[in-house]
């Protein structure tokens, strides 16, 4: 039997059963290019189970979430952005998952139910209220889908499914990329305008969303599909600036991962075209992100959950596919061994069906894609401390790596008034002995009256888990630190035996006292020093 004989026929145990995997053919519609995932690609994922153990668990994981979305209900249509944006998230897990297990495997079970669901989400008068958000992932799922699956599709299907495409999203390009946005414009999302949106995750989400739309649409619309083309890049360089320059996000780790998924994907997509999109990955501090996203989590797995975000696990948002795509991409072999604990850690859960799992691992089919392969030689021993320059500034200190009772310490400076920001500068997380002594409360209720009026004075500024009162930072005779206060790291060092931080931040008490120090400081590497300097106070 020849190789490529073995390598059809492989024979391997996904989901308790066995299961031969097949051709699996792969035939975009209307001759358009493979979207993310070909032929050549299906037929690695298939060796490197052969020889990875690795690749094989993460097959099994993603067969056992397939066969569970196939139980899921029928998407269903509500006039609501929040029940909206579930029914998007379900999409994108099922259309990934699905798609490269169909490819995998040849059972059609999973090609049956994607198109169904492309079906049902194509008919849903529209795929948001008021916040295009939902509707960027709903497109990216609907159009990689039709990409994928489309070829099974009647002509009627396809075009009700065109038509939704068009419908939520590419008919909106002209206004979405206006430059400047037209005041008369009544579209959510303006690509170059001023709001928190045109610079944050929603910029990164969105142009995935539209470039996905135009690629499958190009042939239909090519106008609408070239200004997407023409405007996505120069839109994605809005939120991209705030990795630099080390590769530190200001919105906090959780929308660092939600954020950083589209932004690769988006990326990649834009490699289906002569602009392959390496001027975006070239940006400054892009490629340090990988370095951000190990320092962010401390030894118990659980992120520095500064901002808006709640304190998420290493292995549920620090060991995806995109994670896995930066490594290849900057050359970074000394991240694999990292993203494979992770990605195995993550394959440890135990996967109970249901929504909030299959929104929870929406974007797990993307590690078979990009897949973190075993690193040669050995990587490098990582430094224990880091400080990382940005609009945010963290520094993080530890006593070692893959010790669960290492100490760790780490450290927001910056600038407030950012997106989804808190009043935190100077606010810590603190572990040892496996707990988190120090914490961060997270976000409150997006839903609270006029959670997002953040100027100076503002509503925002009022709840508990928004202001300094809240966070782990200094008080200074009650009052809150100003709404678009300053503070930066003014001394760093990291020696074998202590290592410590300093932060100014008198420019978030202004006029409180002359001077306001922070310092934190690993002593040994076995106690953890927090100081507070107050100079010249004005109570």
């Amino acid at each position: 039997m020849t190789l490529a004989q073995i390598l059809r026929y492989a024979v391997c145990f996904l989901g308790g059963c066995l299961v031969a995997f097949g051709e699996g053919g792969f035939a975009p519609p209307l001759g358009q290019p493979d979207l993310l995932l070909n032929a050549t690609r299906v037929a690695e994922i298939r060796q490197t189970a052969m020889t990875d153990p690795l690749m094989m668990r993460l097959l099994r994981g993603l067969r056992l979430r397939a066969d569970a979305y196939l139980t899921n209900a029928p998407l269903r249509y509500e006039a609501n952005d929040l029940h909206l944006m579930t029914q998007a998230r379900l999409m994108v897990a099922q259309t990934l998952t699905w798609g490269v297990m169909q490819r995998l495997t040849g059972d059609e079970r999973y090609a049956a139910a994607a198109r169904a669901a492309l079906l049902q989400a194509a008919v849903f008068p529209r795929w948001f209220v008021k916040d295009y958000l939902r509707a960027g992932e709903m497109s990216f799922a609907v159009a990689l889908g039709y990409n994928w699956f489309g070829d099974g599709m009647t002509g009627e299907q396809k075009r009700l499914v065109r038509a939704a495409l068009v419908r939520n999203t590419l008919i909106h390009a002209t206004d979405a990329y206006a430059q400047p946005p037209g005041a008369e414009s009544k579209f959510p999302w303006r690509a170059f305008g001023d709001q928190d949106t045109a610079f944050n995750n929603h910029s990164q989400i969105c142009n995935a969303g539209f470039l996905a739309t135009a690629l499958v649409m190009q042939d239909a619309e090519p106008a609408l599909a070239q200004t997407v083309f023409s405007n996505a890049p120069t839109s994605l360089r809005r939120p991209m600036a705030w990795f630099a320059p080390d590769g530190v996000w200001p919105e906090g780790p959780t929308y660092w991962r939600y954020g950083l998924v589209y932004n690769v994907l988006a990326i990649a997509l834009l490699g289906q075209m002569p602009d392959s999109g390496d001027e975006l990955a070239a940006m400054p501090g892009f490629g340090r992100t990988l370095d951000y996203g190990r320092h962010i989590f401390g030894p118990t797995g659980m992120s520095f959950n500064y901002s808006d975000g709640g304190p998420a696990r290493d292995h549920a948002i620090g060991a995806g596919g995109e994670l896995a795509w930066l490594a290849h991409r900057f050359g970074r072999e000394d991240m694999l061994p990292l993203l494979r604990d992770r990605l195995a850690n993550h394959l440890n859960q135990t996967f109970t069906p249901g929504e909030t799992s299959a929104i929870n691992d929406r974007f797990l089919a993307l590690s078979a894609l990009w897949f973190p392969g075993h690193a040669t030689p050995p990587p490098p021993a990582e430094p224990l401390d880091a400080h990382f320059k940005g609009a945010a500034e963290v520094v993080s200190l530890r006593s070692a790596w893959g010790d669960a009772q290492a100490l760790w310490i780490a450290m927001k400076t910056g600038r407030n008034g950012l997106p989804h920001s808190n009043l935190d500068l100077g606010g810590f997380v603190f572990e040892s002995s496996g707990v988190r002594w120090g914490i961060e409360l997270g976000s409150d209720n997006y839903a609270l009256p006029k959670y997002w009026q953040d100027e100076e004075g503002g509503t925002r500024w009022t709840y508990f888990r928004c202001n300094n009162h809240g966070q782990n930072t200094p008080e200074i005779d009650g009052t809150l630190q100003a709404a678009r206060g300053e503070a930066a790291i003014v001394a760093f060092a990291s020696r074998p035996d202590r290592a410590f931080a300093v932060a100014d931040l008198t420019n978030a008490y202004p006029g409180r006292a002359a001077r306001v120090l922070r310092g934190v400081a690993m002593i040994d590497r076995r106690r953890v020093l927090i100081q507070d300097e107050i100079h010249g106070g004005h109570p």
